[in-house]
């Protein structure tokens, strides 16, 4: 996602930021509970 920041507009670009930011301070433990959904691409 850091990659793509740079092509985002404003608001979609801070909404990344702040879901990064968020990940980036959670631990193993709870990084690994949460439920992780493939994106549907159709």
């Amino acid at each position: 996602m850091n990659a793509a920041l740079p092509f985002m507009d404003g608001e979609m670009r801070g909404f990344a930021a702040r879901t990064l930011a968020k990940v980036e301070r959670m631990g193993e433990a709870e990084f690994a509970e949460l439920p992780i959904y493939a994106a549907d691409e159709a």
